[in-house]
Order: structure tokens, then C-alpha cells, then sequence
């Protein structure tokens, strides 16, 4: 089944997160739910929708794998916002066929999550669309333990996708920077001889 037709509908809203175990395994999978319970996984090499008879509950907007890092990791759980509920929840297994299980609430009333990642280093973030206003839209940390959604910032518009990548450490700024003037030097002492 290729995505068309109605598994893409503009009143729906969807999440998705490539698979790290199968990436790293050569198959790139891309796990994609809707709002109305679709859960697919989709070869991103040949565009087929597979699992296509398995659905999941209704209101999940967003999903994100953890342990997606530079190196293929041992295990993975596929974490879930639930719009409709306004919780968080988890997967650790079967992701075709996933018991999902109740994280926490994210004490904010949320109308849709425009994208979920979670980085290599644990954290979580979402773009979520409150209800109540746009003064609380925006980007917010997510506590994979407790579910809890802090606020961190606004975003002035709608965001229907989100990545995260790691800032350098001030450790690492300084190895940079000692490389450049060693350089720089090494270079200047070549020009004079």
C-alpha cells in the first residue's frame, strides 16, 4: 500500500520517527500514526505502508523513538503524545502490535503535538499546539519519566515537524580552538623559515 488516499487526510494530525534499530539494520523504518489509530511502518526505500491492519487507539499526534544516537543501539522504546488526553506514553515493545502503556499526564491542555524527538542524549522535546490561547504554544521539554511538559520557548507560527541536534560542550569548543591556533602557529612558523 503506498501512503495515499485516505490514510493522508488534512483533518487528521500525525507523528512520526525513523525506527534506530532497523536503520541501523539496513531496513529504514519509519514508524508513522495518525490521530484516527493508523500505525504504519513504512520502508523508506521503496515507499510501502506495511501494517496496515494493525491500528492503535485514536488521539496519538506524535511519537519518537529513544536511543537514536550515532550508534546502533541495544534496545529502543517508542514514546507517544496523546493529544487527546494530554499524556504521554510508551511502547518498549512490538511496535507493530504495541501494548502501550501510560507514562504520565503533561499538565498542559494540548490540541496537537507538531513534532516530538527525543536526542541522543535522553532528552525529549515537542512542538505542542495548546488550547487556550497561542501564549502557551510552543517549544516545551517532556519528562520521559513523569510525562510532565515544561515550557521552554514560543514559536510564532505552526511547526509541523521537529528535530534536535547536540551543541557542542565547552570542552569541545576548547579542543576546536586549541586545534586552530596550533594550526595558525604551525602555519606562521612554516611562512617565516
Amino acid at each position: 500500500m503506498a501512503l495515499t488516499g485516505a490514510t493522508v487526510s488534512p483533518s487528521l494530525a500525525y507523528g512520526f520517527d525513523f525506527n534506530p534499530v532497523a536503520d541501523y539494520a539496513g531496513a529504514a523504518s519509519l514508524r508513522f500514526v495518525s490521530s484516527a489509530g493508523a500505525n504504519l511502518a513504512i520502508n523508506v526505500a521503496t515507499g510501502v505502508a506495511g501494517n496496515t491492519a494493525n491500528t492503535i487507539a485514536s488521539g496519538y499526534t506524535s511519537v519518537a523513538y529513544s536511543n537514536s544516537g550515532p550508534s546502533a543501539p541495544a534496545s529502543m522504546a517508542l514514546y507517544c503524545i496523546d493529544s487527546k488526553n494530554d499524556t504521554l506514553s510508551v511502547a518498549n515493545t512490538a511496535f507493530n502490535t504495541p501494548t502501550i502503556s501510560l507514562v504520565g499526564n503533561l499538565g498542559v491542555d494540548v490540541l496537537n503535538a507538531g513534532g516530538f524527538e527525543i536526542g541522543a542524549d535522553g532528552q525529549a522535546w515537542a512542538a505542542l499546539l495548546t488550547d487556550g490561547g497561542s501564549a502557551n504554544s510552543g517549544i516545551y521539554s517532556i519528562n520521559l519519566g513523569t510525562g510532565t511538559a515544561t515550557w521552554v520557548g514560543a514559536f510564532n507560527g505552526t511547526l509541523t515537524g521537529l528535530t534536535t541536534a547536540p551543541v557542542p560542550e565547552p570542552g569541545s569548543w576548547a579542543l576546536m580552538a586549541g586545534g586552530l591556533l596550533g594550526w595558525i602557529g604551525l602555519t606562521r612558523r612554516q611562512t617565516v623559515r
